[in-house]
């Protein structure tokens, strides 16, 4: 089953989703007070949500098609502003730290305790190797977060918004915006280890 798409509105306070055709779109009523800086939907249609409030942030959780939130991740003084999905439904969740659920976020383990600023996506590839690009830099692990390794340094004004996979070569792309001098996208032909500016140079990538 292919995922719907979800828009998150420019007041940040509700979702838009997109179900059959892309003209009939349903509007999705969210909790008041608060601002939703990611979003992503498994297989089963369930909407995890990052988010913002006035002393902290977390995960809201709707499932399948349910009428309601409920609160999947709370974090005092601190705020989700990533959530990705893997293709087996493991859901990842990412303020200065990482947090991973295998239970559709019933319960949520820390996969990286250290704070590392501006995590700005996540991505994991074929080959079960896990990948977070920040405001500097892209880190890699193979072990559910233990020993991650910076396999593209970065200047710190250099952000890497995106992380995709050819699945039919496996070679990897990350796209960045560099603020005094543009971006482009990276390449990686070894699942990560070692990566090239590979085109699209003085353009940002969102």
């Amino acid at each position: 089953m292919k995922k719907r798409i979800l828009l998150i509105t420019t007041l940040a306070m509700s979702l838009v989703k997109i179900t059959q055709a892309q003209d009939f779109w349903e509007v999705f009523e969210t909790p008041p007070g608060i601002g939703i800086h990611s979003v992503d939907i498994n297989s089963n249609n369930d909407i995890f949500m990052g988010i913002a409030f006035s002393s902290g942030g977390g995960v809201l959780r709707k499932l399948n098609n349910g009428n309601s939130w409920d609160t999947s991740l709370y974090l005092n003084n601190d705020v989700i502003g990533k959530i990705y999905i893997d293709q087996s439904d493991n859901v990842f969740a990412a303020s200065d730290k990482i947090y991973y659920s295998d239970n559709n976020g019933d319960s949520w383990i820390l996969i990286l305790p250290s704070q590392i600023f501006g995590i700005t996506s996540i991505f994991k590839n074929s080959n079960n190797y896990i990948f977070f690009g920040t405001w500097g830099g892209i880190y890699k692990t193979d072990s559910i977060g233990s020993d991650w390794v910076e396999v593209l340094p970065l200047e710190n004004y250099e952000v890497v918004n995106a992380i995709i996979e050819n699945t039919t070569t496996g070679d990897l792309y990350a796209g960045t915006t560099n603020y005094i001098g543009g971006g482009g996208i990276y390449r990686s032909v070894d699942d990560g280890n070692n990566w090239v500016l590979f085109g699209l140079m003085g353009h940002f990538l969102t």
